[in-house]
C-alpha cells in the first residue's frame, strides 16, 4: 500500500503542477494531452529508479535531465509532425520539470 501511495501521490502532484503550469504557459487543449501522457510514462520510471536505487544528488539531477530529454523529444516529434503544437519543446520540458521538481522538494521539506 505504501508504494501505491508513493507512486500515486508523486504522479498526481506532478500532473497537477505541470498541467497547471502548462496552462499558464498558454498550452491549451488538445496540446495539454502530451503533457499529461509523457508524465504518466516518465514519472513512475523516475520515481522507481530514484527510490529503489536509493539515488542521491547528483544522480537525481541526471535522472531529471533524462526525463527532460525524453519529454522534450516527445514534444518535439509531436510538434514537428504537426500532431500537437508545442513550440520550444525542450525549454518547456525543462521549465515544467524544474517547477514540479522544485515544488516536490519544498513540499517534502514542509511535510514531515
Amino acid at each position: 500500500m505504501f508504494y501505491v501511495k508513493m507512486f500515486g501521490i508523486s504522479l498526481g502532484l506532478t500532473l497537477i503542477l505541470e498541467t497547471g503550469l502548462a496552462f499558464l504557459m498558454r498550452i491549451r487543449k488538445p496540446d495539454l494531452i502530451p503533457v499529461i501522457l509523457v508524465n504518466i510514462i516518465s514519472n513512475p520510471v523516475a520515481v522507481y529508479i530514484a527510490y529503489f536505487g536509493n539515488v542521491k544528488l547528483p544522480w537525481v539531477l541526471i535522472i531529471e535531465a533524462a526525463v527532460v530529454l525524453f519529454e522534450g523529444t516527445v514534444y518535439y516529434v509531436l510538434d514537428r509532425n504537426e500532431i500537437f503544437s508545442i513550440r520550444r519543446p525542450f525549454l518547456k520540458a525543462l521549465i515544467l520539470n524544474g517547477f514540479s521538481y522544485t515544488a516536490g522538494i519544498v513540499i517534502d521539506l514542509l511535510i514531515p
